[in-house]
């Protein structure tokens, strides 16, 4: 062998050397909305009634399974990189609001309008994202939830909810954990107002 082909081959034993260390990326995490089941209050004034609830309405960012983080200057988002939703929150939202309608209230929810409804929910999803403010975390929740009458374009009920529930802790898991906390808080402020106004 040649000396002049020592260095070229001593250069191609280092290049694949390291190119064998690199470590592997991040693996994806994926996260639940996991509100539990509150514990039933009986059936709400028209109980009988069906309620149609379609997914919730989003767009951009929100549409999407990644979660969000909302920097300080209150106008710049971004993704959070290998962590997402198992679903859109369009999704996990409906069968959250689904399942705790009928576990607190007892009403007839369906997701598909197969079923002829008296009342349609529309909800909106204005914010549902982490975010910084004053040096600490929060997890900001709001919503638009409106109640339709069965031949009403105009609600007949409708009303923002919101919620700012700081976050215990760094991880990306904390984060999920408050906006669990402060989606649940607004579903059981909204059963509430909604039990309320079918009891008028």
């Amino acid at each position: 062998m040649s000396l002049a082909r020592s260095p070229l081959i001593a250069l191609i034993f280092v290049v694949m050397t390291g190119c064998g260390s690199l470590s592997a990326p991040p693996k994806d995490t994926f996260y639940r909305l996991d509100l539990g089941l509150p514990v039933p209050q009986g059936e709400s004034a028209d109980a009988k009634d069906v309620i149609y609830l379609p997914p919730f309405w989003a767009s951009g960012l929100h549409s999407e399974r990644a979660l969000v983080f909302a920097h300080a200057d209150g106008t710049s988002l971004e993704q959070q990189v290998y962590h997402f939703w198992i679903d859109s929150p369009r999704i996990m939202l409906q069968h959250a609001l689904a399942d705790h309608l009928r576990s607190v209230a007892g009403a007839r929810v369906v997701l598909e309008p197969a079923t002829p409804a008296a009342y349609t929910l529309r909800g909106r999803i204005r914010r549902f994202e982490r975010t910084n403010s004053g040096g600490s975390d929060y997890a900001q929740v709001d919503l638009n939830i409106a109640l339709y009458g069965s031949n009403g374009s105009v609600p007949e009920f409708e009303r923002n909810y919101k919620s700012s529930i700081p976050v215990g802790g760094h991880s990306i898991a904390a984060g999920v954990a408050a906006l669990n906390e402060g989606t649940k808080q607004i579903f059981t402020v909204f059963t509430g107002d909604l039990r309320h106004y079918l009891g008028q």
